[in-house]
């Protein structure tokens, strides 16, 4: 709601409704503008959009309005945008600054800008983070990919992160990953993420190479985690690793997942391991292979309508996919159906009796299998030509061979036109029916 617009829709007759309402209340219409989410993408509208624009237009409505909004530092800590202040002068950067005297700040900079702010830009939120850490209630900063300075800048703004943050909230950053990644030596061993201290932190996103993480410390087992996102291309992490973790956040939501490598360990490690998590809606995990399923899919109890997604970049050429008859499809043909089965089952006790299936070809050798409405999604894309044609009809028949939890399931088939001529009539229903217990359509 762009509340300046609407005084000017409106007029200025003193009999207009907006402008009976009494202080109090237009502080919150104000708040609410100012607490709006910033566009994330560049567009032509995007920055008139901005809230802190939007406050600041509302502010030159009239004197009434101007009053609430200079006398309120609330509404500017409430939408601290740095996009909003990429001006080449600092002047308009420190006024705002100012205005938001000590109240709590909400930093945001969501614009996805190539080569980095301006030099300007950058080293005021560098002095921002230096100076005012312990005020930033959420900061949500997407910056580049690599820039030379950035050797220099970006080393400085992560170590202000290594202090305590008892106010923060939320924390998601993400540094360009398509550039040159700049090595994680650069900062000490004892470099730890808010010295392990933000009490808090309900959103933690790390999506970056070169921030360092470690995700079993002590702050990241906070009941009060609800969103957890580590894309880390530096990562290597255990199955244990995570789990644990989880069970110390037992009010998580929202999990995803891709980092370098995750180690699984012997079955037995995770036996002890079942995180109840009543609250989670979305699971989101990427890896190299099929041996995640046990950890991930069968130890974690979710919440009612959790989706789970699994997402795999295979590469055939490494030992796991070398040989017969491998068992890692094999594996994963097993636990799928017993998810599959327990999935259903729990589901009846909600009157639903009836579960269907999708399984898709398409693309450059991407297979996904969806089942109940994307509550499992199994996404497979094969990364190099050595047996990919073999891997992708093993995938399929693994698929297709899944005994369904009910004799009426139905499992709809969308192949594409280049897997149709490349394996003519390899997947027509009349071909398969004879080895499935699917009913398909």
């Amino acid at each position: 709601m762009d509340v300046g617009q609407t005084y000017r829709d409106v007029g200025t007759s003193n009999h207009t409704p907006i402008l009976k309402l009494n202080r109090d209340l237009l502080f919150e219409i104000f708040y609410i503008n100012a607490a709006r989410d910033t566009p994330e993408q560049y567009s032509e509208n995007s920055n008139s959009m901005n809230p802190m624009v939007i406050t600041r237009q509302t502010s030159h409505v009239c004197q009434k309005w101007n009053n609430i909004i200079l006398q309120s530092p609330s509404l500017w800590a409430r939408c601290f945008s740095i996009d909003a202040l990429a001006q080449r002068s600092d002047a308009w950067r420190r006024l705002v600054l100012q205005r938001t005297e000590q109240s709590l700040l909400y930093v945001t900079a969501r614009k996805y800008m190539p080569f980095g702010f301006e030099p300007g830009v950058e080293t005021f939120l560098l002095q921002l983070l230096q100076q005012h850490w312990s005020r930033i209630r959420e900061f949500d900063v997407v910056l580049g990919s690599y820039h030379p300075r950035w050797g220099f800048i970006v080393p400085r703004i992560i170590e202000s992160f290594a202090r305590p943050a008892e106010n923060l909230r939320t924390f998601a950053v993400c540094f360009g990953l398509d550039g040159p990644t700049l090595h994680q030596n650069l900062f000490e061993p004892t470099f730890r993420l808010f010295s392990n201290h933000a009490p808090s932190l309900i959103h933690l996103s790390i999506k970056s190479q070169i921030v360092p993480v470690h995700l079993t410390e002590n702050f990241m087992l906070s009941m009060n985690m609800r969103r957890l996102h580590l894309i880390h291309h530096a990562v290597e992490l255990t199955d244990i690793d995570l789990l644990s973790a989880f069970m110390r956040m037992p009010q998580l939501e929202d999990v995803e997942i891709a980092i370098h490598k995750i180690n699984m360990g012997r079955p037995s490690g995770t036996n002890s391991l079942r995180p109840s998590l009543p609250r989670l809606k979305s699971f989101y995990l990427m890896s190299l292979g099929f041996d995640v399923y046990p950890a991930f899919l069968e130890m974690i109890d979710p919440g009612w309508g959790c989706k789970f997604y699994f997402r795999h970049y295979i590469h055939t050429s490494t030992p796991a996919f070398e040989g017969e008859p491998w068992p890692e499809i094999r594996h994963l043909q097993r636990v799928t159906e017993r998810y599959t089965h327990c999935l259903f089952a729990h589901h009846r006790s909600h009157s639903l009796n009836v579960v269907d299936a999708e399984l898709e070809l398409f693309g450059d050798f991407n297979l996904v299998y969806t089942f109940f409405q994307t509550f499992l999604t199994i996404d497979v894309q094969i990364c190099d030509n050595v047996a990919r044609d073999d891997m992708m009809e093993r995938l399929f028949d693994a698929f297709v061979a899944l005994d369904p939890p009910h004799p009426n399931n139905q499992l709809t088939l969308r192949i594409s036109q280049y897997f149709s001529e490349k394996f003519p009539g390899r997947f027509e229903p009349s071909t398969l029916s004879h080895k499935s217990h699917w009913t398909f359509r």
